[in-house]
């Protein structure tokens, strides 16, 4: 039986998808109407809405150059078909099977997710041209939009990234319109813009937070906390001495800890370490059976 992300690439692998496209380029797989059918629905997400308190701050009304927080559901309908886009986000928190699915995604990839959900009307897009720090899996569930995602002058961004400013680029490195069933690789800091065509537009984006050399060494850090060595003071220095000698004492320090360091990194248990502490679990947003494992914890479980 496949694997979640299998079924969603097909008929690219997994290992393709990681070696050639992952962090790397966009990917198109072109799909069949019904492929995300069962994923997510408009009924879905009428039953996500009519249970959602409004104001909520997962839910914004977008047009390319404007965002706000509807104030109640008629401001929602009225704003969309004024034209403007709906944006849901984290939606697999509100939603059983997305949460179920993103769950799912994560145990298998071992990167945390979250989903965010576009609606778009006729010839419009929910967002300007733009890059994210996340990479981004679009499922497309009903109507068209054209996709255009150029090259990647972001370079690798990741959270409080400093926006490079200036021109986007010119010339894109893909062009498609997708339909039902369709999926979109697009990584993080490619430049990319969507609009709807000839209808109404609706598609859920897994948006993974890829873990970054930062991210390893934030963990570290933590993990050196326990070590004395890495506590010792660094050398007192006074005003009134040469600054070549405050300099000759500190980098003599310092190159001990890198020492140190180095022989942490190269200690098979701290790479060990770090995978466990990444690991994600398979938690199924399905796992309550009550008042079952309440009644009877022993045969329910």
């Amino acid at each position: 039986m496949p694997t979640v992300l299998e079924s969603l690439l097909d008929p690219i692998s997994p290992i393709e998808f990681r070696e050639r496209y992952y962090g790397k380029q966009p990917l198109l797989v072109r799909g069949y109407p019904r492929k995300f059918a069962d994923r997510f629905t408009w009924d879905d997400l009428n039953q996500v809405l009519n249970t959602s308190p409004y104001p909520n701050p997962h839910v914004e009304i977008s047009s390319p150059h404007q965002r706000q927080q509807p104030t109640s559901s008629q401001s929602i309908i009225e704003q969309c078909r004024a034209g403007s886009s709906l944006i849901f986000r984290q939606l697999e928190l509100f939603d059983p099977k997305v949460g179920e699915l993103t769950r799912a995604l994560e145990a298998e990839i071992g990167e945390p997710m979250f989903v965010a959900l576009v609606l778009s009307p006729p010839s419009q897009g929910a967002f300007d041209r733009h890059w994210d720090r996340y990479d981004g899996l679009i499922l497309h569930i009903d109507g068209h939009k054209a996709w255009t995602v150029y090259d990647d002058p972001a370079g690798k961004p990741f959270h409080n990234f400093a926006e490079k400013h200036g021109e986007p680029p010119s010339k894109p490195v893909l062009e498609c319109e997708l339909a039902p069933g369709d999926l979109l690789y697009v990584p993080r800091g490619h430049w990319h813009q969507a609009v709807a065509q000839r209808g109404l537009s609706l598609h859920l984006t897994f948006a993974i937070k890829a873990r970054t050399g930062i991210d390893f060494l934030t963990w570290l850090v933590d993990e050196l906390r326990g070590d004395v060595r890495f506590g010792h003071e660094l050398p007192l220095s006074f005003a009134d001495e040469p600054a070549e000698l405050r300099a000759t004492r500190l980098r003599e320090h310092v190159t001990g800890l890198g020492e140190l360091l180095d022989s942490r990194l190269q200690d098979e248990t701290t790479i060990k370490s770090y995978l466990e502490h990444c690991e994600i679990p398979d938690r199924d947003v399905r796992r309550f059976n009550f008042p079952a494992q309440l009644l009877e914890p022993d045969e329910n479980r």
